[in-house]
């Protein structure tokens, strides 16, 4: 933006300059503190962030209320593997839909050329053995490039034209602040699976 004023200051100074040119340097400095307006108001949104208001929650049908909202969306077809039974952890109800509707919404934006529609599974496990619920949300999308995969929970990045890029930041703060842990595997070309993990209510 600096060098983009300092030429606007020499085009203006110099009065050689064609006004077509000299509107189109405006232009491009409008864009650019529209970026900056949209990073800002993006980190501004992602610090206000509420504390969570951590209850007993019953994580299945936060899922299966996630799926209500998804069925028929165009961009996924989305599959669940859940116990019968409620499984009970500490945490937020409306949190928990926000981070799972963010990682299927990046999901969705995943697919793969001439891919009409990502396959998505919601996987839940129950481990006794160390009193931990371990959630799997898979997709068959595009996965995420070696290059950019240490840097996917930072807010405002993203890979895609759309969205805000803070989605995947809003979730793993969302699920540290319930007290679990946040993790992906992927493999390009072939997709990739979020685990969350938490632990469960005594």
């Amino acid at each position: 933006m600096k060098l983009t004023l300092q030429k606007l200051e020499r085009a203006v100074a110099s009065g050689t300059r064609p006004q077509a040119e000299l509107v189109a340097t405006v232009k491009n400095l409008l864009g650019q503190l529209q970026v900056l307006s949209d990073i800002v108001t993006s980190f501004s949104e992602f610090a206000k962030m509420p504390l969570p208001r951590n209850e007993r929650m019953d994580l299945v049908a936060v899922i299966r209320e996630v799926e209500s909202v998804f069925s028929g969306d165009e961009k996924i077809d989305l599959q669940l593997q859940l116990p019968d039974s409620p499984v009970y952890m500490t945490g937020d109800s409306k949190l928990m839909n926000r981070i799972l509707a963010n990682i299927l919404i990046n999901a969705g934006q995943s697919a793969r050329p001439q891919q009409k529609r990502v396959h998505v599974r919601i996987g839940l496990e129950v481990k006794e053995d160390t009193h931990k619920v371990l959630l799997a949300i898979s997709d068959d999308g595009s996965g995420i490039a070696a290059e950019v995969r240490e840097r996917v929970f930072i807010p405002r990045f993203s890979t895609k034209k759309e969205g805000s890029g803070i989605g995947l930041a809003v979730a793993r703060h969302g699920v540290e602040q319930m007290g679990g842990t946040i993790w992906f595997e992927t493999e390009e070309g072939k997709g990739t699976t979020f685990y969350l993990q938490f632990p469960l209510l005594d």
